[in-house]
This record gives C-alpha cells, structure tokens and sequence, in this order.
C-alpha cells in the first residue's frame, strides 16, 4: 500500500468515474485502473462498484477512503510543519471563499498578504459553501472564506466581520428617492436571486419568508441570476430589484448611474463573514514557560493564561501554549535556549532569573526598594522601564508587558518563629540564586541559600533549610504549609513580573501577529496589575486559616541597613542613575 495509491482511490471517490480521476492524477486511466485493483487485492475488499455511467463506493470503500483521506492529510503535514519551522509563512497557503465573497475581499487581502507574507504562494479557488467544505475536509484547500455560522466535525471557525444588506434598484424606479426599505417591501417587487447553490441566495430568502413560501407558487416573481455582477446588470436594464452584500457596492462594472442602492430600515439584515480551517492545519506553536504552578490564583500562571487565551483569540494564525510547573525545563535553561531561537517562545516570570543576561536588571530586585505597586508600576511603566526594555532586545529578549507580584515577598521558616530583625540572624533562608537576592537575605543576618524552587519542599522537610523568601501565595498554591509554620511581614521584595518573548521567536511573526500579541500581553498585564493588592491580602488570611503564624515585625532596621546594600549593588549592576530615578519617583 502506497501513499499514490491512496491519493488514486481518493480522486476516483471524489470524482465518481476512473477517467475524470486519472486526468485529476496526471496519470493514464489504464496507470490508475490498475493500481486501485491491486489495492483491492492487496486488502482482500472491493472498494468500487463499477458501472457505465458511473462508479460508486462500496460501504468498506467509503469507510476507507473516508480514512485514506486522513492519512493523506497527515502525511502532508509533514512538509507543512518542516516548512513552517523554517518559516511559518513561506509555505503556500491554499484559500477558498465564496462566490459572493472573494471577488470583493480578495482584491483587498491580497495586498496586504504580499506585504507580511511575501514568500507565502497564494492558491485561491471560488466556490458554493458545501464544495468548499467538502474541499476542507479532504485537504484541498487550508482555509475557507464563508458565511457563519459554518459547522462541521474538525473545523474551527473565527468571525471576521459582519456585512449588512442593501437594495439596488434600478434608476427612474419608484423607489429611487426612498431614505429606507423594509424587508416587506420587497415582495411587491421581481426579486432577482442567485440561483441554487449560492448561500447568499438563502440568507436573503431568510429576509423575506413571505417571498420564500411563494417561491413554488409565484415564480414569475423571482428570476434567477448566476452571479452578482449578471444580477447587477438585470438590475441596470429594469428587469427587478434585488439584494446586496455591501462589499460588493461599486465593484462592478456596471454605470453607477443606472442603478440605486438602498439602505434597509431597522434591523438591517446582514451576514457575518468568518474564517474556516481544520484545527488539524499547522500553526506554529508559541511555548510559554512558567515556573509557577499550573494554577492561576499565582500571578506568573495567571499572566502567562491571560495572555495565552487573548492571544489565541486575537490570531488565528498562532497556537500559544502554556508549561507550567518548569515542564520545559529549569528556567535558566529555557532562558538560555531562547536566545537562540529554540525551545520556549516566552517566559513569565520575575526579572531576577534575567539579571544574569542583563545586568541592570538586579536593580529590580534591591531589598526595601519598592514603597508600594504603585510606585513599581509607576517606575516600570516609565523611563526606567523602558531603558530595560532595550537593554533586554540587546541580549536577544522582546519584554511584551510588566506586572507586579501578588505580594511583598516574606520571610516563611519551618521551625523558629520570627518575631523580629533579629531573629533572622543565622537562618539559612532559600533564595533565587542571583547576586541581587542573596544580598537581600544577607543583608537581613540570614545565610542566604542559593536552590532551585523545586527542591524547597523536601530541604525543608528534611531540615537543610530553616526557611525560604517568597508570596503567601505560592506558599498555599505549593502547599509549603504542610512544612512550614511561620511568615515574618519582613516585604524585603516585591520582584516585579514580565511576560519576555524570544526576540528571535518573536522577528518570525508577522507585524499582524506581532500587534496581535502585543495587544494580549497589555491586556494580561492590566489584569494581573488589578488583581495584586487584593490577592495578597486574600492570601494571607488564607495561611492563617490553615494554621501558620503571621507576624508583622519592625523592619526599620532592615530598611536602614538595606540603603548601603542597595547603592554598593546598583553600582556594580551599573544601574546608579536607574536606582536615583526609582528613589525619585513617587510612591
């Protein structure tokens, strides 16, 4: 069995007779002939009943057919996806639209496709809606332009606009001085339709029941043309009056002066023109990296969501994903590949795990820096954050948005209770392995633990670790409860959170996709930032009613210390002018 052989009985299915399906083939009748009889030897089954006028399926021949189109579409696939990870708009794109629909939208895509996609062949075939889907189905075309609402077992849908309907009449018609028509008005009229087979046809049948129940009884009233433009130039010579998508105002050829268009009176019929394509048709996949757990009451995972639904939603063109829980990998690593274009398309995550790549970052990151979320977002969504951004594209990263953490990061401990300053001193206290964070345990007393997140559970446990430095959130989303008895309110930190793209992920994507994405990114951003304040506070009165002890300290001892160890950082970090415009900044 070969894959030739099962294009073979496909084109003979589809085209019901050997010669049509050898010519479909390029191949002689007898070429073709021949092979599918060794098919059916091979399989032991007829697949055709072969007649004069015609060959039908038998049911085992329709049942694999049905099958030998599937594996045919997979094995295109795989030039497909090859294609599209070279480059996701080099290969060709074959679209199918509607009669009623492609003469007036294509000229207008076409361009605009040329521009993003200059390498993409464009293949457009026109036709009634059921041969288009059949089209789909089969794997002749990838996506159709049609008519919603459009329903059939593997294919996805997306509305693109909704198109209203208008009146042309011809010119010197009674009705040419009219400001509205009324669907009712049209049955006084000879109503010029498209013939069977159209969609548009039954969506303005839809718009006069009346003259659909006359149809049988009064055909005089109804004549039918086979297309737009002839219904257009019937319309020009007084034949009838008819209906009109308005797309297709002023594409034809006709003289403007001889006919009328109207507008309906309220409500105004439309239709709603959409895009169709098999949800098995390849999309490049954007992998979307979270250390967080795949639990979106944690603001890493909830970004990365937000932003995965709205970007989804957005593009068609794109399949964004989301890895929570380090699935691809320990961040660095993830961090590390993106610079180069492979593994993950984008993070979700503190600016901490970035500082080793971009070393103004750490400024981000000084202990006691932040006086509120106001003033992180204030110096964020300013100068601040935008001389980062462009440090960050320097080391091959795009930053699409910044939020804030869902809570001052404390101090939680398994054992000793932390009642003040002091009682830091000595503890060894996890923290993210970075210069900026071990200074700002040390800076407290604490022996500052450089481990991994994942690892936190068990050193504990096993009492390698007294404690670790994070949110009350991700201390109930990681159930670190079980295993720690204690936060001190010491908010030494409030790591800021980004969502950062590959840049070179990110130079593939078409400007449409890029503004797409971009625009999901704000959007999760904005949610997250508005959910901060409260988060915590929810939070917090979540581990004290699963039985940790809470502790607000002074922290004016810590505050003071933490000013020499935020200037000796921000000058290593080469970040001085960055740490005096984020002290200046109001909070």
């Amino acid at each position: 069995m070969t894959l030739t052989e099962l294009r073979y009985i496909v084109a003979v299915a589809r085209e019901r007779h050997f010669g049509h399906a050898a010519e479909a083939c390029f191949v002689s009748q007898p070429t073709l002939s021949v092979a599918v009889k060794k098919l059916e030897e091979e399989l032991g089954v007829a697949l055709f009943e072969r007649g004069r006028g015609e060959v039908t399926m038998t049911p085992s021949g329709q049942k694999i057919v049905e099958q030998a189109q599937h594996v045919l579409e997979e094995a295109s696939r795989i030039k497909e996806i090859a294609a599209s990870g070279r480059d996701p708009l080099a290969g060709p794109l074959r679209l199918g639209a509607i009669y009623t629909i492609g003469p007036y939208l294509l000229p207008k895509l076409i361009p605009i496709l040329r521009k993003n996609a200059p390498s993409m062949q464009l293949l457009i075939q026109e036709n009634f809606t059921h041969r288009l889907g059949e089209g789909l189905k089969n794997g002749e075309v990838d996506a159709i332009l049609i008519a919603l609402p459009f329903e059939e077992p593997g294919v996805a849908t997306r509305a693109l606009y909704d198109e209203p309907f208008l009146v042309a009449v011809p010119k010197g018609h009674p009705w040419e001085g009219r400001k509205r028509i009324t669907s009712e008005e049209l049955m006084s009229e000879s109503l010029l339709l498209l013939g069977e087979g159209h969609c548009f046809r039954d969506q303005v049948l839809e718009i006069c029941h009346s003259v659909r129940a006359k149809e049988r009884s009064s055909v005089s009233r109804t004549m039918e043309g086979g297309s737009l433009e002839t219904i257009r130039q019937m319309v020009a010579g007084g034949v009838g009056v008819t209906v009109l998508p308005a797309t297709s105002i002023g594409a034809g050829g006709v003289d403007s002066g001889l006919i009328r268009i109207l507008p309906f009176a309220r409500p105004v019929p439309e239709r709603r023109v959409g895009l169709a394509w098999r949800r098995s048709f390849p999309r490049p996949v954007l992998r979307i990296h979270t250390a967080g757990p795949n639990d979106t009451n944690v603001d890493n995972t909830k970004l990365a969501v937000e932003f995965a639904d709205r970007a989804n939603a957005a593009s068609p063109t794109v399949d964004v994903k989301v890895f929570p829980a380090s699935q691809l990998g320990q961040t660095r690593e993830v961090i590390e590949a993106m610079r180069l274009g492979s593994g993950a398309a984008g993070t979700t995550g503190g600016p901490a795990e970035y500082a080793s790549f971009v070393k103004r970052l750490g400024v981000l990151g000084l202990p006691f820096e932040w006086k509120s979320y106001d003033h992180a977002l204030r110096v964020l969504d300013g100068p601040v954050g935008k001389e980062l951004d462009q440090d960050m594209e320097k080391a091959g990263f795009k930053v699409l948005s910044w939020a804030v953490s869902w809570g001052f990061r404390n101090v939680i401990t398994a054992k000793k209770e932390v009642k003040s300053a002091a009682d830091l001193k000595g503890l060894k206290i996890r923290t993210i392995p970075t210069k900026v964070f071990v200074a700002a345990i040390n800076s407290m007393g604490a022996n500052a633990t450089p481990m991994n997140f994942g690892e936190i559970y068990t050193s504990l446990q096993s009492g390698v670790l007294d404690g670790f430095e994070h949110t009350a959130a991700t201390v109930i989303s990681f159930k670190m409860n079980e295993v720690a008895c204690c936060i001190a309110l010491t908010k030494h930190l409030m790591d800021p959170t980004f969502l950062v793209f590959s840049l070179p992920e990110w130079k593939k994507l078409s400007p449409a996709e890029q503004t797409a994405l971009q625009k999901a990114a704000n959007e999760a951003a904005s949610v997250v930032r508005q959910m901060a304040p409260q988060r915590e506070g929810e939070a917090l009165a979540q581990v004290k009613k699963l039985g940790m002890k809470v502790n607000e300290i002074d922290t004016a001892p810590l505050v003071k210390a933490a000013l020499q160890a935020q200037d000796e950082l921000a000058k290593e970090f080469g970040a001085e002018k960055l740490l005096d415009q984020i002290r200046k900044t109001p909070g």
